[in-house]
């Protein structure tokens, strides 16, 4: 992996695999041109393993060594991706308790038993999520 990073304080911009060119006028690669990113004040540093929740400039390597740059803008990622994660969850959970739905409608309208397997099979559904 390369990254493009910020020679006045380490603050990684980019990361790309692809061939890039970086010179006193841009950079480019990956289909992206930045004009404010040249060669006097960013550097592409080759063979860099990211960290597991890297972001676009929320980090900064500086010494072999990464730091989160941006708290506050990594925290509002995280805490959007949470929300986005949990929405998902609770839509799967509704589309796998629906498939047993009409259990529950026809002992509420008739009165029949939900079998027992379909009980706990909905409450592992509950629990799973």
């Amino acid at each position: 992996m390369k990254i493009v990073r910020r020679l006045l304080d380490g603050l990684v911009q980019y990361k790309t695999t692809e061939p890039h060119e970086l010179t006193d006028k841009f950079y480019k690669s990956d289909g992206i041109k930045a004009i404010d990113i040249r060669n006097t004040t960013h550097e592409v540093i080759e063979g860099i393993e990211l960290p597991l929740d890297y972001r676009n400039g929320i980090f900064a390597y500086n010494d072999g060594a990464w730091t989160v740059f941006n708290q506050e803008l990594l925290d509002k990622i995280l805490a959007d991706e949470l929300e986005t994660l949990l929405a998902s969850q609770k839509q799967n959970q509704f589309f796998e308790l629906q498939k047993t739905d009409w259990y529950i409608i026809r002992n509420v309208e008739t009165g029949v038993e939900v079998p027992a397997e379909i009980l706990e099979e909905r409450e592992a559904i509950r629990e799973k999520y």
